[in-house]
């Protein structure tokens, strides 16, 4: 029995220490910062993209195709166009969450999608809007990264409590 307290408490005092550690790296690290300088950054794409498809339809008097889009996008040197997923665009089939976002779509419109590795970001022409957030609030449980953070820290403290009181000999 002292080798499964021993054990349950070792675990303890790892995942205490591990969690503090995430805690107080979230309190008072960057945060959210870096995400929404990159969301600035797609959002400036997604405006010079959406230009270029404006011109395109204008001057051909039909929209690009996405071998036409994907031509164009590859003479980009950075980010987002060249990123392993890219952006892409979309004329026809739009996906529910974009039409559930930003309404239906009249003829003629474009979505451009960019797989952001964890989700995908959205314009939608007929809405001019973009699913991108910049509210930093919004990327975090409980509203900030103090508040998340000081509960992991909590949590942290409990479970190093918890070992200790797991540990079969208190004195040690």
């Amino acid at each position: 029995m002292r080798i499964v307290r021993a054990a349950a408490a070792c675990v303890a005092y790892m995942v205490g220490a591990l969690t503090l550690l995430v805690g107080l790296l979230y309190a008072i690290g960057p945060g959210a910062s870096r995400t929404i300088e990159h969301s600035r950054e797609l959002e400036q794409s997604f405006k010079t993209a959406s230009k270029y498809i404006t011109s395109f339809k204008e001057k051909n008097g039909r929209m690009p195709t996405e071998q036409e889009f994907d031509a164009w996008a590859k003479a980009f040197p950075s980010k987002p166009y060249d990123s392993p997923n890219g952006m892409w665009l979309k004329v026809s089939s739009f996906p529910d969450e974009a039409i559930k976002q930003f309404g239906d779509p009249p003829k003629e419109s474009f979505l451009l999608v960019y797989w952001r590795g964890e989700w995908e970001e959205y314009y939608a022409s007929w809405a001019n809007r973009t699913s991108l957030e910049f509210d930093e609030s919004k990327y975090y449980a409980l509203g900030s990264k103090y508040a998340d953070g000081a509960v992991l820290v909590v949590l942290a403290v409990l479970a190093l409590v918890g070992g200790r009181k797991m540990w079969p000999n208190p004195s040690f």
